[in-house]
């Protein structure tokens, strides 16, 4: 990890009032500089309601904040403390069209961040990538 932002931090570089992420990195994956904000879900907010957050941070543009360059990676990763949730979450993502990856998982499969416990938004359930495994992609120029 090359440098985490807390959540007051993670929140001041966001130029949309409307996101207040938990937390962010700048971190090297395999030789390569990514970025990631992450959410920590506790079931206080609708389906439809984080959907719509992340759609929010799909079209944000403040992530050229943390890394003055056009041509690194990004994620959302998302954090749940429910499976079923998460499926639901799932569910509700497949409806709509992200720029960016967006993985999630549950409180008691994510001991280690690096290991194979994120599902990408798209993948069949059960299937689990590292962080390494995440294909982030390239923030395209706005």
């Amino acid at each position: 990890m090359l440098r985490w932002y807390g959540e007051p931090e993670a929140t001041g570089l966001m130029k949309a009032s409307v996101l207040r992420p938990d937390g962010g990195a700048l971190a090297d994956v395999s030789g390569e500089e990514r970025v990631f904000w992450f959410e920590h879900d506790t079931g206080t907010e609708t389906l439809a309601a984080l959907a719509q957050k992340a759609a929010w941070y799909n079209g944000a543009t403040s992530w050229n904040k943390v890394v003055d360059r056009v041509d690194w990676r990004q994620a959302l990763l998302i954090e749940l403390t429910k499976p079923g949730r998460e499926a639901n979450l799932h569910a509700a993502l497949s409806q709509s069209g992200f720029k960016f990856t967006i993985a999630t998982a549950t409180t008691g499969r994510s001991a280690d961040p690096l290991d194979a416990i994120w599902q990408v938004a798209g993948d069949p359930p059960g299937h689990f990538r590292t962080l390494a495994q995440l294909p982030f992609v390239p923030k395209d120029r706005r």
